[in-house]
């Protein structure tokens, strides 16, 4: 599938206008598919319904993570992001509530990427 197609269907299926989400990303005319579509929320899983895809698609979705590694290039700006920095460094994982990391939980997410 390309991608200005998925881009149309992904946001169709979650009742965006093409237009208004990609044609000015693309310079592409908005393309009138009339397609609408459904999805489906369950805890960390988001499903996309629409006749607009034809096959199976995953996509997986990494925010921020609040990494706090520094080294001496980033001793200028410490006084700016130390607050940040010290506010993320423990936190716990939001399904099983264990321990752990951004830089731990980052490594997590790219190894199942």
């Amino acid at each position: 599938m390309k991608r200005r197609t998925f881009l149309r269907a992904g946001t169709a299926a979650i009742g965006l206008p093409y237009g208004l989400a990609a044609a000015s990303t693309f310079g592409a005319a908005a393309a009138d598919y009339g397609t609408r579509g459904t999805i489906a929320v369950e805890e960390n899983r988001v499903r996309f319904f629409t006749e607009s895809v034809s096959k199976p698609i995953r996509l997986m979705v990494v925010a921020d993570t609040h990494l706090f590694i520094d080294d001496e290039r980033g001793r200028p700006y410490q006084k700016y992001s130390c607050r940040m920095a010290a506010a993320y460094n423990r936190t716990k994982h939001f399904q099983t509530g264990e321990d752990t990391n951004p830089e731990a939980s980052f490594v997590r997410v790219l190894e199942r990427a």
